[in-house]
């Protein structure tokens, strides 16, 4: 792919940045507040982060994560449509990133360009990225925990630990499903020590078979 040989990763990086928040960002206030999103509005308009939060877990929402960012960047831009919505957006431009690093270090350069750039125009992803709810944060803390966990396969360390487990909890704050994928890497997790103790002692079983039947050979 000769145009992918003309960018390096940083510019790569920046092309998908742009592009990413630009289409994330156009028209974000098209359409108006629909009744999630109007949901949304209420559970944030209040004075204090603590009333803010009493006032999410009366309800009933025991993943509030999103609500309480987005009432901290209401207090600073407002609660017009474009405010509400711009967190959003601005998670659904940084999955794309994330999920081009994801390519970087699993595949190659080529590979991740493909794989931001599906990202880029998913309408699916467009259209939760333009919508005050928690499901962009949602995609973003997966993808982003799911980096972490490659990177702890590559480079097991207590610090990749501490962040995998920090995003972990944030997901389980933003959706209860978030289970699903945190078990999902940990089952990975199992199962890569789990086949490496089985390596180990298939090597360190063949290796005594082998001293065993030279042994028998030598009293031939």
């Amino acid at each position: 792919m000769i145009i992918c040989r003309k960018f390096t990763n940083f510019q790569w990086s920046i092309f998908l940045f742009i592009g990413a928040l630009c289409i994330r960002l156009y028209h974000l206030d098209r359409m108006s507040i629909w009744q999630d999103e109007g949901a949304t509005a209420l559970e944030i308009n209040h004075t204090s982060l603590q009333e803010t939060f009493n006032s999410i877990m009366s309800e009933g929402f025991i993943a509030p994560l999103s609500l309480l960012l987005t009432y901290l960047f209401s207090k600073i831009v407002g609660l017009s449509e474009w405010a509400l919505r711009f967190p959003s957006a601005l998670y659904g431009f940084l999955s794309v990133v994330v999920l081009y690093n994801i390519g970087i270090i699993l595949f190659n350069r080529r590979s991740a360009v493909i794989g931001a750039i599906l990202l880029l125009f998913s309408p699916l992803h467009i259209c939760y990225s333009q919508e005050a709810r928690m499901y962009s944060l949602w995609v973003l803390l997966t993808l982003l925990s799911f980096l972490l966990f490659i990177l702890i396969l590559k480079q097991d360390s207590l610090r990749l630990w501490i962040l995998f487990t920090f995003v972990a909890v944030s997901m389980l704050w933003t959706h209860l499903n978030s289970i699903l994928c945190c078990n999902g890497n940990l089952f990975s997790s199992f199962y890569k020590e789990a086949y490496k103790r089985i390596h180990q002692f298939l090597c360190l079983y063949d290796c005594r078979c082998h001293k065993l039947y030279s042994w028998n050979i030598s009293l031939l």
